[in-house]
């Protein structure tokens, strides 16, 4: 165990040291410096003045001497002084870290204890009317965007029943006591709830399930043990050694949801600090913030990691070969459906037709399907329906703002007098289309990693595999918002590109590619790994087939069912990346709509035209839950357990 320890500790050391030197580049690639900030606001300065102060700086040195320079006064404590607070930067963080550590810890253990709830009832009801309930609930919870399910809390609570502050940390002027702070984080933390405890209820359910089926649950009940005895005693315990890897795993995620929340209901923690940090040019505090959050990830899955060792013994903390210690235990945790696969090879030819039909028996995702169907064709309508009813989607008219629904304006008209509608239409186009290109970019960066690291293996595999880690390790939204604040101008792109609608709609899909591989590299990987002993694969090499022969013809073929799946449960999980950069302000830009910008809009209009929140946040949740409905059939009908009966 301590030579685990020691080793994952090494490993993490490795890895936080090359995404602090990532995470420095890409934090220099944000609009401006801080020179450049300091000549905009001062236009005395001449260009020998600029040249002396980049020269004091050292802005004139090569990246890496910077960095290497930042490194030697980081590890004396010394992270700089913040641009816009003219603090140090350890300073501003510390009240930060404090006000983020309450509010994710209390919704940890909020959702925690909700999601093992629901999850066990669910598992012990499997079939019934309860179980379909809270399946539905924990689907509803996974398709929902936070920052919506923030709006709709902050306009019930905070601005009709009054019941709840709508913003802040504590009342000013108040008595400071704990019943007055407490009443700041209940829509905070029921936000946090409501958008976490759905994915954990899901795999806590389908591991209590895996877990009674098992022979000695068996055992103990035909041994007289009690319904109660049977599930604490005896399956929970093994049950939660994938909710610990999916907990440990969404650390990151959780930070991300701080990020909104914190933004949302004005609280200065961690996540808005970084939000504004990134926002507002600093650059010592944005840097700071995120390997903070990086480091964070990093801790807690070397927590899930020596965790499993004490769930279940079985499990040995050792090396496997080539690969580096622990580095593949994350994967005993997978569901087991979406790493095995079938050998087309083997397979009769109606195997795609057996699949079709097993989808086609299951009513929530056929349901899903067409849901998602008729969403494509609202999307697609759009001119025709401005030609029907003789509008245009930019057209603005203040002596319009806020019309009610009309034979005209079908749902009324937004703050600037533009038809709601045609914006609703025109912004699906947007989301589909990220959801669609960003879910396809990302599978194919993930197939051609995951294809080379379970081919070559050896140190090829080690390589990728750490790299793969480390992605896993970033923190996903607070990374997102540095990507998308980057400027492509310093990446050699022209002014017009930068500014037009094509650079805007690739620069998030590309954005988002580059994140969200990872699950479908490892999925890959272990699949190939699994095909290069198959007998097919075996006779090809000894024929004297080349490596691209093997992995196009008999590997990548077989490798359908995993990314098929993958694809289908990241185009949601994109959608909603893509909707919180635009409520950002950092997705697609105005006039384009989206209905992440949309949403943006309306947040200051919600006690005046709620409406002009719900209809974009109610078609974001129908598109995320159809999406993931269809996911969760398509996981279904490719299960090889079930192909195997």
């Amino acid at each position: 165990m301590l030579r685990f320890i020691v080793s994952r500790l090494i490993q993490s050391a490795i890895v936080l040291l090359v995404m602090s030197f990532l995470i420095y580049g890409l934090i220099g690639l944000m609009p401006g410096d801080p020179i450049d900030i300091m000549v905009n606001s001062n236009p005395g300065y001449t260009a020998q003045d600029v040249a002396r102060l980049r020269a004091q700086y050292g802005l004139d040195q090569p990246l890496t001497t910077r960095y290497w320079h930042w490194l030697q006064a980081a590890a004396t404590l010394d992270f700089g002084y913040s641009r816009t607070y003219s603090q140090p930067v350890l300073v501003i963080m510390v009240p930060a870290l404090i006000q983020t550590g309450k509010l994710v810890g209390l919704s940890f253990v909020v959702f925690t204890a909700v999601a093992l709830t629901l999850g066990i009832a669910a598992a012990m009801t499997k079939g019934s009317i309860m179980d379909r309930t809270i399946n539905l609930l924990a689907f509803a919870g996974i398709s929902v965007p936070v920052f919506f399910l923030a709006l709709m809390l902050i306009y019930l609570f905070a601005v009709r029943l009054g019941w709840l502050p709508a913003s802040g940390m504590f009342t000013i002027g108040g008595d400071g006591s704990l019943a007055d702070t407490a009443k700041y984080y209940v829509l905070p933390t029921l936000t946090l709830t409501a958008a976490f405890a759905g994915r954990f209820t899901r795999f806590t359910r389908a591991s209590m399930v895996e877990v009674l089926r098992m022979d000695y649950i068996r055992t103990a009940r035909a041994k007289g043990a009690g319904t109660l005895r049977v599930v604490f005693k005896h399956a929970l315990r093994n049950a939660l050694i994938p909710v610990v890897t999916v907990l440990a795993l969404s650390f990151g995620a959780l930070l991300g949801g701080a990020l909104i929340t914190e933004t949302m209901f004005a609280q200065r923690g961690m996540g808005k600090l970084i939000f504004e940090a990134i926002m507002g040019n600093d650059f010592n505090l944005a840097l700071m913030g995120l390997l903070f959050a990086t480091t964070a990830t990093l801790v807690s899955n070397l927590v899930a990691d020596i965790a499993y060792a004490w769930l279940d013994p079985r499990i040995k903390l050792t090396a496997p070969p080539g690969g580096g210690a622990g580095a593949d235990i994350t994967e005993l945790a997978a569901d087991p459906t979406t790493v095995a696969t079938m050998a087309v090879a083997d397979q009769p030819q109606s195997v795609w037709q057996l699949r079709w039909r097993r989808l086609r028996r299951n009513r929530v995702a056929m349901l899903g399907g067409v849901v998602l169907l008729l969403l494509v064709l609202f999307a697609a309508s759009a001119p025709v329906y401005e030609r029907l009813m003789g509008v245009n989607v930019n057209d603005t008219n203040l002596l319009k703002r806020f019309d009610p629904p009309s034979a005209q304006h079908l749902l009324g008209t937004d703050e600037a007098g533009r038809d709601v509608m045609a914006r609703l239409m025109y912004g699906g186009r947007i989301s589909l289309l990220v959801g669609l290109f960003g879910a396809i970019s990302a599978a194919l960066l993930g197939t051609l990693i995951g294809l080379m690291a379970g081919y070559y293996r050896g140190r090829t595999e080690a390589v990728l595999m750490r790299v793969t880690d480390g992605v896993i390790s970033l923190p996903l939204l607070p990374l997102l918002i540095v990507f998308a604040a980057i400027d492509l101008q310093k990446l050699g792109f022209s002014q017009e590109f930068v500014r037009s609608g094509t650079a805007n709609f690739l620069r998030i899909v590309i954005i988002i590619a580059l994140v969200e591989w990872t699950t479908v590299a490892r999925l890959v990987r272990a699949s190939t790994l699994s095909l290069m002993t198959r007998e097919f694969v075996l006779a090809a090499r000894t024929q004297g087939a080349n490596a691209r022969h093997i992995l196009s013809v008999h590997v990548l073929p077989n490798t359908t069912s995993p990314i098929i799946v993958a694809l289908s449960l990241a185009v949601g999980q994109i959608i909603l990346l893509e909707s919180t950069l635009s409520f950002l302000g950092l997705g697609i830009q105005p006039p384009t709509p989206s209905w992440g910008n949309m949403l943006n809009n309306a947040q200051e209009l919600i006690s005046r035209a709620p409406a002009l929140a719900f209809y974009p946040g109610f078609l974001i949740f129908i598109t995320v839950i159809a999406v993931n409905f269809l996911g969760d059939g398509l996981q279904d009908a490719f299960d090889p357990r079930a192909e195997s009966h």
